[in-house]
């Protein structure tokens, strides 16, 4: 054979591969999950503020009200959205977007600037960043739970499994959970509210028309958190797909609320 003839076809079989390691990277990419957390501190992860300090919360409260912008919708504008079913996604080769309706999660609300103007404790968002083809496993019984998973988390899938009976598609949720890392930050940390449930709606999975998709979001209140102390506080995310051996789903901050 000819030795241009062995170099062009040495030469295409080299292209030929190249483009199939290009495609079998854009095409079976592995799940990219991480869970984040508004608003978001210029450096780390610490929320420092005093909430009789006007100066002091503004920043955060102006920083959510951005960050919340595309959820803010006039009548009209709901018309494109879907109110989707529970756990129910929009069909594939639809170009249907499921809402996401924040009103009504008070005191998580602009009104009340996210809580940070309060003796008590600020509202934080909670958002998982994934894969659009992502799919959850979920942990929609409670005979499969994991040993990790904190109690007050385990408890309430338990009560909504026997409240839902039949209709499991309610257990098709990322489950969410929020708690202090250490022994001496559980104490700090103090009841949370979640909203509008603990964790995101499987209704959101896979994404569907990912121009116009809204992330589901979980707004986190921290009621009586102590104050001048620094809190260290862990969120997860939990499905059976979501690993936090590998810190997937795994979101950590800093809370410091000073009273002078």
């Amino acid at each position: 054979m000819d030795r241009r003839i062995k170099l062009l076809l040495g030469g295409l079989i080299l292209v030929c591969l190249v483009l199939t390691i290009v495609l079998c990277a854009h095409f079976i990419r592995p799940p990219t999950l991480t869970l984040s957390f508004q608003p978001t501190p210029s450096k780390g992860a610490f929320i420092q503020y005093n909430p009789n300090n006007p100066d002091d919360t503004k920043g955060w409260i102006n920083q959510l009200r951005h960050f919340l912008n595309p959820y803010d919708f006039t009548e009209g504008q709901k018309a494109a959205y879907k109110n989707c079913q529970q756990g129910i996604p929009p069909e594939q080769n639809s170009n249907e977007v499921c809402f996401v309706d924040v009103t009504g999660w008070a005191p998580c609300v602009p009104e009340l600037g996210y809580h940070f103007n309060s003796p008590g404790g600020p509202c934080i968002f909670l958002t998982l960043n994934q894969n659009p083809e992502w799919l959850p496993e979920y942990y929609n019984s409670s005979a499969v739970l994991p040993d990790s998973m904190p109690k007050y988390l385990k408890e309430h899938i338990k009560y909504t499994e026997h409240d839902v009976k039949m209709n499991s598609k309610q257990l098709n949720v990322v489950w969410v959970s929020c708690e202090g890392e250490t022994p001496a930050d559980l104490e700090f940390i103090g009841p949370l509210q979640f909203f509008p449930s603990f964790g995101f709606g499987g209704q959101y999975f896979p994404v569907v028309n990912e121009q116009s998709y809204l992330k589901p979001l979980v707004a986190v209140y921290f009621e009586r958190p102590r104050h001048a102390v620094v809190i260290n506080i862990v969120c997860k995310a939990w499905a059976k797909n979501i690993n936090h051996e590998k810190e997937q789903g795994i979101v950590h901050l800093e809370l410091l609320i000073q009273d002078h």
